[in-house]
């Protein structure tokens, strides 16, 4: 059944982030009655479209460099009655993709802006990697000086493949065996697989795998990461505290102890005012 005639609107729309089957029949529909396709790179964007033999009155790039006359252009159109569909290379768009700005003017200047939901690489490896998924914190693209997260909640992000070996160092320093973690690749592909333990023996299993196949540390990677609750003896606790309140105040000292350690927000709040009371350094 093909949906009703398009009324003008941005259209934010979802593509597969590998498999070209996982794009749903409500994207097809709007790729195909469009005006105008915005993507981050028409050579990518014309793969799926082939496939599927859309072709778009119009395919015009919109990615991270493009200015302000570009989104005055795609804003333009639709207010002069067009739909305009705005698709990423993979995935769904404004996650750690470009758009924002669009979407922002587009509100500015009362331009519908609609949303079709389908694939994303963050929620596919929170699917696959096994870790709690009740709270959790999307940190786009992480880099090796990128860890300063929550504990008890789960974390998920992007990780460039040059970026690995640094960040599975840098977490199993900062978090050692509390970090519990799943590295995911090529997902929805061929060679979809995942690696999951501490950040050690992950970091150790990826080489002797990219030992027998190098290219295995080629893409794209998907990190999610539970970093346990840290316990600490009464001493430390109080020592822990005390610095904490000394930096941020009573209020947001138990806000950050709650997420780091493994005690009632009353014991905490406790403790803050006695170590807020104590003079000596």
């Amino acid at each position: 059944m093909v949906m009703a005639s398009l009324s003008s609107g941005l259209y934010l729309v979802a593509t597969p982030i590998g498999n070209l089957k996982d794009i749903t029949l409500r994207a097809l529909d709007v790729l195909r009655q469009a005006d105008m396709v915005a993507c981050e790179d028409t050579r990518t964007s014309r793969t799926l479209l082939n496939h599927y033999g859309i072709v778009p009155p119009r395919l015009i790039p919109y990615h991270d460099f493009s200015d302000e006359r570009q989104r005055q252009r795609i804003l333009q159109a639709i207010q002069g009655g067009a739909a305009v569909a705005l698709i990423s290379d993979a995935g769904t768009p404004l996650i750690a993709d470009p758009g924002y700005k669009l979407v922002q003017a587009c509100h500015d200047q009362g331009v519908p802006v609609i949303p079709i939901p389908g694939a994303c690489a963050a929620v596919a490896g929170m699917m696959m990697a096994g870790l709690p998924t009740h709270r959790f914190l999307f940190v786009g693209f992480i880099g090796p000086k990128d860890l300063n997260w929550p504990r008890e909640t789960t974390v998920v992000g992007y990780v460039a493949c040059h970026d690995v070996p640094k960040v599975l160092s840098a977490l199993q320093d900062h978090f050692g065996d509390q970090a519990h973690i799943a590295l995911c690749r090529e997902m929805t592909k061929m060679h979809e697989g995942t690696f999951r333990g501490s950040p050690q023996s992950v970091s150790e299993a990826l080489s002797q795998r990219a030992a027998q196949d190098p290219k295995i540390m080629g893409g794209e990677w998907v990190l999610v990461a539970h970093i346990a609750a840290q316990v600490l003896d009464p001493q430390t606790l109080e020592s822990e505290m005390k610095a904490l309140v000394q930096t941020h105040g009573v209020k947001q000292a138990v806000a950050l102890a709650q997420g780091m350690w493994d005690v009632p927000r009353k014991t905490l709040y406790t403790l803050a005012l006695k170590v807020a009371k104590d003079p000596s350094p």
